[in-house]
Formats: structure tokens, C-alpha cells, sequence
């Protein structure tokens, strides 16, 4: 999951999904965050994790998937957390299990 669906993830691990975060870059105060947020290379880093782990990406971000080289994506057109959960769910037929919940790290996913 990209970093604006951070809250979503954390409700993913929650109830068993292996959900892995790819976070904003650093900054530092000398240095703060601008421009796009998906660069060449950071695009790439994502791809690259999501190939070698045969992980989903979910994102918000359609400049994101407008990449060629983009690797199997869910779009989350919804803004609220709730709507965007949802969507995941139904998009990819994740089922509850009652002995995977709680069993992961909201924060970690460990």
C-alpha cells in the first residue's frame, strides 16, 4: 500500500493480511519533501519490491499506475478510509478467518 493509504493497512494487518507500507522518503530540515512523490526511482524501488515479493499494489495514485512498467495495481478511487478498506476487500476477495485476527503487528506487520 502507498503512504496515503496508511490507515487501511494498519486495518489489513488487523485482520491477517501480510500488508506491507511503502513509506514517504525521508526528509530532513534542511531538506523538506517536494515535488512529485512517485519519481522515477521511487517508482521503480515500489515496482521492484512488488515483483520480487509478488505483491499487490494499492494505491490512490494514478500517475502511479500510468507507468509502463507499472506491476499488477488495485486504484482506490475512495477517499475515506472506511470506503477505501472496503474496496480492497471486495476487489480482491480477502475472506476473515477468526483465528488471523489480531495475529499481525498493526504498525510492523510482524
Amino acid at each position: 500500500a502507498d503512504e496515503g493509504l496508511e490507515q487501511v493497512a494498519r486495518w489489513l494487518r488487523s485482520v491477517g493480511v501480510d500488508t506491507k507500507m511503502f513509506p514517504l522518503p525521508k526528509t530532513t530540515k534542511d531538506k523538506p519533501l517536494t515535488g512529485r512523490l512517485w519519481n522515477s526511482e521511487r517508482s521503480s524501488s515500489l515496482f521492484e519490491m512488488a515483483l520480487d515479493e509478488k505483491r499487490l499494489i494499492v494505491t490512490c495514485s494514478k500517475s502511479l499506475i500510468r507507468r509502463k512498467d507499472c506491476p499488477p495495481y488495485l486504484l482506490i478511487k475512495q477517499r475515506d478510509n472506511a470506503g477505501a478498506f472496503k474496496s480492497v476487500v471486495r476487489s480482491t476477495g480477502i475472506s476473515f478467518r477468526s483465528e488471523a485476527m489480531f495475529q499481525r503487528c498493526t504498525l510492523c506487520n510482524g
